[in-house]
């Protein structure tokens, strides 16, 4: 057998390059069908371009364009003009350097919508030849919208936890590993986090540590916590907070995480014990006017009783009934001053003071009293304006503030022992008040002591040496007349005490009326009374005068006594047990024929309430009070 020619041998070789070339044909076309099955379902859109920046592949179009449409039309009429703009000069430095980069921009979205894109541009070779470009592009507007919205979720998030305050924790229980936020430093004071052995120890009020103890073994056990504990910051300062906790358990069933916010209460829990403590003396109040009234009632059978026994008692025994009769007196007194706290008071007729005068008068009259071991500075504000206000009220406050001065310099072994009293004004809150301060350096109060100091019934004084009135009705006083009582002390340094009263708008101060000259009592009194002890007191003690009294114990009694006489006062129980409003004020009248009608009472009363009448008789009341005032209601007739 011949051996091949050349030829045939050359034919052979071209025949196995040809079917070499045909299966890298063959492979080529199954990589690129696997290619454009690839590129159909990945999420970026590939685009191929020349040096013209014209489109030669396009894996996928935005509707409602077809690749047909798109395929050798340059890019720049498928962008925005500001968008082609931004990619422009990036496209050109890539087909310029040769090396990759990626940039964003806006494009055409579906519908002929603005979408956002994220793009990858890379350079195509031919050899060592650039003859186009690669871009891969992903439509990231949802994914930016996403963000937005978490963004602006967590900027809402973090202007609701400014706006409550709140600190946010986080308790990793496996590594023991606790987060805390910029809020959590700033309420507890401690720049670093501390675990739930330390925060118990450290952070919590040494008596609230066995119930925050208690609420971590209820977190290691799964349960939701809500609880309200103090604690000490490094400072030292007591500050209250609310805790509320949550575990969550892993796939597991295992506790794996406890999340938790912590808010700083302070200024609310202080609201509510200023509350409660504002309820109380409401209580206190509402009591203390029942008692007084009832008191008033005694009194007004005990004075005049006390007064005509005076007359007919033995020398030997008037002695004892005149101290009845000052005990009386000063039982009184005690009965106003509790009607004051309750502001139950008679209103005074409005007039102006001169605090320098009350000050000059009230020392002049404790002088005595306050000692010559108590060094007094005064301290009055040259031109000072005139408060509204009167001027017996005013004084009895300052003198009520002089004693507990007093008081509180006795058992002080500071040296020298001294009381300030300053006068001046000031613009507060642009109200223009005048102030009277009384300052001393006596043994002072703690933080307990003067929250309570103006409570009623409230002294540290011992039993017998004080009433625990002073400071309540003072502070009543100043309520009253528009002003407000302050008081700042501490243990052991002394106390200040500050009456803020409003400025009167005129300069000129009220003068006493000189009083009218006596007159003869009325002939012919009406009482009408519902308790038979004030009837039978005050019958007495006017007929002792030369009255004549006619008692009814009620309205329809009083009723059918006008009926059958005349009378030239009538005396009204302003507390009637069936009332004495003004149906009834009006049908005495009617039938009264030109009686005087003067409300009998011991509770005060509202500006319409005394317009019904033509006077106030104040219980309880001597002789002579009840006397004048029934003269001076007749000297109007």
């Amino acid at each position: 057998m011949s051996e091949p020619t050349h030829a045939e041998v050359e034919v052979a070789r071209l025949r196995q390059r040809v079917a070499e070339l045909e299966g890298e044909r063959d492979r080529l076309r199954h990589d690129a069908a696997q290619m454009e099955q690839l590129l159909t379902v990945v999420p970026n859109m590939v685009i191929r371009f020349d040096r013209a920046l014209r489109i030669t592949y396009l894996n996928r179009c935005v509707p409602p364009l077809t690749v047909e449409q798109v395929l050798g039309r340059p890019m720049s009429d498928f962008m925005p003009p500001r968008s082609w703009a931004a990619a422009a000069p990036v496209i050109a430095q890539v087909l310029s350097s040769g090396v990759p980069t990626s940039y964003a921009i806006d494009g055409q979205g579906p519908h002929e919508t603005v979408a956002h894109y994220q793009t990858d541009v890379t350079a195509v070779r031919e050899g060592e030849t650039i003859v186009g470009g690669l871009l891969s592009t992903i439509d990231v507007t949802a994914m930016q919208r996403r963000e937005q919205s978490v963004a602006e979720r967590e900027a809402m998030l973090k202007l609701a936890l400014a706006a409550t305050g709140l600190g946010l924790w986080t308790w990793e229980i496996d590594r023991n590993r606790i987060i805390w936020d910029e809020r959590m430093q700033e309420i507890t004071g401690y720049p670093t986090p501390v675990d739930l052995a330390a925060y118990t120890t450290t952070v919590v009020h040494p008596d609230d540590r066995d119930l925050v103890s208690a609420d971590g073994g209820r977190l290691l056990a799964g349960e939701s916590i809500q609880r309200t504990h103090r604690i000490v910051r490094p400072d030292g300062e007591v500050r209250w907070a609310m805790v509320i906790a949550r575990p969550t358990m892993n796939a597991q069933g295992k506790l794996a995480v406890v999340v938790g916010g912590l808010i700083d209460v302070t200024s609310q829990r202080r609201v509510e014990e200023e509350l409660r403590h504002v309820h109380r003396l409401n209580a206190v109040g509402t009591l203390t006017a029942g008692v007084a009234h009832n008191f008033n009632n005694l009194l007004t059978v005990i004075l005049p009783s006390l007064e005509l026994v005076r007359r007919v008692v033995p020398g030997d025994h008037a002695a004892i009934v005149d101290d009845a009769i000052g005990a009386a007196t000063r039982a009184a007194e005690l009965v106003h001053q509790l009607m004051t706290y309750a502001g139950k008071r008679l209103p005074r007729a409005p007039s102006t003071v001169d605090l320098a005068t009350v000050i000059e008068r009230s020392t002049a009259v404790c002088a005595r009293t306050l000692g010559g071991g108590i060094a007094i500075d005064c301290r009055v504000t040259p031109g000072l304006p005139p408060v509204r206000g009167d001027a017996t009220d005013v004084e009895q406050v300052l003198l009520n503030l002089l004693f507990n001065a007093r008081d509180a310099l006795l058992p002080s072994a500071r040296e020298p022992r001294r009381i300030v009293i300053e006068a001046g004004a000031d613009t507060v809150d642009g109200s223009e008040l005048a102030y009277l301060r009384v300052t001393d350096n006596g043994t002072g109060m703690d933080a307990d002591t003067l929250q309570r100091a103006c409570e009623p019934f409230f002294t540290t004084k011992a039993v017998g040496a004080g009433t625990g009135l002073g400071l309540a009705t003072s502070m009543a006083v100043a309520r009253e007349l528009g002003g407000k009582l302050e008081l700042s002390s501490q243990a052991g340094q002394g106390t200040a005490a500050t009456l803020w009263l409003p400025v009167a708008e005129g300069s000129t101060f009220s003068r006493a009326r000189p009083p009218r000259p006596a007159e003869a009592p009325p002939t012919t009194v009406l009482l009408v009374d519902d308790d038979p002890l004030v009837r039978r007191a005050t019958s007495r003690l006017l007929e002792l005068k030369g009255c004549r009294v006619v008692c009814a114990e009620g309205g329809a009694l009083a009723l059918e006594a006008l009926t059958r006489d005349r009378f030239d006062v009538i005396l009204l129980d302003r507390s009637l047990a069936a009332g004495a409003d003004a149906e009834l004020v009006g049908q005495l009248r009617a039938r009264g024929q030109g009686a005087r009608l003067l409300y009998f009472t011991g509770d005060a009363l509202s500006e319409g309430q005394s317009a019904l009448v033509d006077g106030v008789v104040r219980k309880p009341v001597n002789a002579e009070q009840l006397l004048a005032a029934v003269r001076a209601r007749r000297a109007q007739a």
